[in-house]
């Protein structure tokens, strides 16, 4: 089967520039491969050696064997097992083909179950703490009982697979209350300084800004009237620029004397990015235990990236949550955490969360929910035709 009969079998528009390459060294080898990998007993090697999936070992082997039926889903598994064990974190070009079955609700799954146990082996190698691996790559039964718990049965989509590559590059981990990927850039618009006393001055660089204070082409921030060009501007003697104050840039310059103060973080520096799951405690005790753990864990098992900081970057960061939730708030009691960073935001995040388990319509926030303060508060903002935009904030370690 070539490439071309593969795309018309499966009505797909387009593939990864990446297949290419990748059929050109498997043409010859993936039907064995396929035989391999969607075999009962390489199934059920790796869910018994992982120890995850195991309440759908039945399932997930029904839907090896249907896709066994099926050439063409065949190759397109060999050819997804190649383009998530490139280095480079596949981009959103593959477009997943439709259809109906159990074959479809596992497709995307088996491009990455063998690289399950070598992920596993290789943190063993790292000495990261076995409940911290399990927790990892628990990552695969969540989704399953989450699809279970919304779909009515164990479905594994296209999204699920590619923001899996972390975990099988070991560049993923769920550390106690919070998820991490490493490594990953701080942000490009801006960079950290800090005094010889401990002060961190956040400092706009290479961004135009709107004249709310917001980056330019953040939501609801798209006229250019008022903005301006912010820019560190570094000499001998001084380090001069637009100051990030809760993640809003003001509009008048600050100026750091050297050596006192001096470069602490730029673009170019990698850090653990924090994710934060829905479920979970989220008390002062619960996230500070969380974070010393994570930095005990980056600190002695990571000696080849060192981690300066942390980075989060999350709706549940917005500075503009103040102004509806009460002082002694969680959320707000996460975000003391953290120096605040500016960011180009898109005003979306919030949905998922703040409504989950509700069907609204974005176009007609008078119709939200008001269960909540914080659905009464985005509400309102929505009403008003603002929005509620994503905050982001480091940490030193």
């Amino acid at each position: 089967m070539t490439l071309e009969q593969m795309k018309a079998e499966l009505s797909l528009p387009t593939i990864p520039k990446a297949f290419d390459a990748l059929y050109e060294q498997m043409k010859d080898t993936w039907q064995d491969r396929a035989a391999l990998i969607l075999s009962d007993h390489f199934v059920t090697e790796v869910v018994e050696k992982s120890g995850q999936m195991t309440a759908y070992l039945e399932k997930i082997r029904e839907g090896a064997r249907a896709i066994r039926e099926n050439p063409a889903l065949s190759l397109l598994v060999c050819l997804l097992e190649g383009y998530m064990g490139l280095d480079t974190k596949p981009d959103n070009s593959y477009i997943a083909p439709e259809g109906e079955g159990v074959a479809y609700d596992m497709l995307h799954l088996f491009p990455t179950m063998p690289m399950i146990v070598k992920a596993i082996d290789n943190f063993r190698q790292r000495k990261v703490p076995e409940d911290v691996i399990a927790y990892t790559m628990k990552i695969y039964t969540d989704i399953f009982d989450y699809s279970t718990y919304s779909h009515g049965r164990p479905i594994h989509n296209r999204q699920q697979m590619l923001w899996k590559w972390g975990a099988i590059h070991n560049r993923f981990l769920r550390i106690d209350r919070f998820n991490y990927d490493t490594p990953a850039h701080f942000l490009e618009n801006c960079n950290a300084y800090c005094s010889e006393s401990g002060e961190v001055a956040i400092l706009a660089d290479k961004v135009r800004v709107h004249t709310s204070g917001r980056i330019l082409g953040a939501a609801g921030c798209h006229d250019e009237e008022g903005s301006f060009y912010a820019e560190v501007v570094e000499t001998d003697t001084y380090i001069e620029g637009y100051p990030s104050t809760d993640g809003l840039i003001a509009k008048e310059k600050i100026r750091l004397p050297k050596p006192q103060w001096s470069l602490a973080l730029t673009p170019d520096d990698l850090v653990p990015r924090i994710h934060i799951p829905a479920e979970g405690a989220f008390d002062d005790e619960t996230v500070g235990v969380a974070f010393e753990r994570a930095k005990k864990i980056f600190k002695e098992c990571f000696t080849d990236t060192p981690c300066k900081a942390f980075f989060c970057e999350s709706w549940l960061m917005s500075e503009q949550l103040k102004d509806f939730l009460k002082p002694d708030s969680k959320i707000l009691g996460f975000q003391k955490w953290f120096i605040k960073t500016p960011l180009r935001s898109g005003g979306a995040d919030v949905f998922d969360f703040a409504f989950r388990g509700h069907k609204i319509d974005r176009e007609h926030p008078e119709e939200f929910p008001e269960e909540t303060s914080l659905q009464r508060g985005v509400k309102k903002l929505y009403m008003n035709g603002e929005f509620l935009h994503e905050g982001s904030g480091i940490f030193f370690v």
